[in-house]
């Protein structure tokens, strides 16, 4: 006798699955974070340094051009600040992208929701966020402006929170694009580069007087967090609030067509991984 185990259709069950397989999650994302640091040489880092790096090189090119942002924020906090935000999506949307060819073999062997893979991945990079929150608290510090703890915490938990929603739908939406097409994976870290350009991490978003840019900025879901991860630094940054809402309303309409791409193909994860 031969038994079939499949998914199921509804969303109402999609989403109750989700949550009576929770504790698959959080494995899951153990089981990533450890895997993602295990013989490395500098380990965990490598989290901090990569912005840190980056933000020397854009500080040495960009700051006596711009300056501090708002008569305020220095420079190099601005820079890093826009940085952690990316490398959120950057490396969540990245691993979410691979994470059903990488789990192969456990998918062809046995059935649980799928989605939870890439939310796996997403909830890996609250980890590297919250080093890096670290070391943005101590750029303030040495550089200003003054650190308000309450004020920061609110603000960059809701950026990460804007942040991880886009960086869950590129996740859906790639992963089962790579499922069948395995070229995916060169295109992919090229429109990473594209994203890091076209979002306010080199420049404030209030300076760019080019329309065209200045749409494609607006309609930039990492935009609107970044923006957030700026009022966390500075209480007396004004965000741009069309930014903050385009953000918001593109991610959600990017999360809603992942999960429904998602949820429509992974009856053919199987067959076609």
């Amino acid at each position: 006798m031969e038994y079939t185990i499949e998914s199921r259709r509804p969303l109402k069950v999609f989403f109750r699955e989700l949550f009576l397989y929770r504790r698959l999650l959080l494995t899951f994302a153990w089981r990533d974070l450890r895997l993602k640091y295990r013989q490395t040489s500098i380990g965990f880092a490598w989290v901090v340094l990569q912005p840190l790096i980056m933000m020397a090189i854009f500080t040495a090119v960009f700051a006596s051009r711009i300056g501090t942002v708002g008569g305020e924020i220095p420079y190099e906090v601005f820079v890093f600040s826009g940085l952690i935000i990316y490398n959120v999506f950057s490396g969540g949307a990245a691993s979410g992208s691979n994470v059903l060819v990488a789990h192969a073999d456990i998918i062809k062997k046995a059935y649980f929701p799928r989605v939870i893979l890439p939310l796996a991945s997403v909830a890996v990079t609250l980890v590297d966020y919250l080093a890096s929150l670290l070391i943005l608290i101590v750029l303030m510090l040495v550089l200003g402006p003054e650190v308000h703890i309450f004020h920061f915490l609110l603000y960059s938990i809701t950026a990460y929170v804007l942040a991880a929603l886009p960086t869950l739908a590129f996740g859906l939406l790639f992963s089962t694009l790579n499922a069948r097409y395995r070229d995916v994976n060169l295109v992919f870290p090229f429109l990473l580069q594209i994203m890091l350009f076209v979002s306010p991490v080199i420049y404030p978003l209030q300076t760019v007087e080019n329309e065209g840019l200045r749409t494609v900025l607006l309609c930039n879901p990492l935009s609107g967090a970044m923006e957030v991860q700026k009022l966390a630094v500075y209480t007396g940054y004004v965000p741009d609030i069309t930014a903050v809402t385009m953000s918001l309303v593109i991610s959600i309409c990017l999360l809603v067509a992942g999960l429904f791409v998602f949820n429509k193909m992974e009856k053919n994860f199987a067959d076609i991984i």
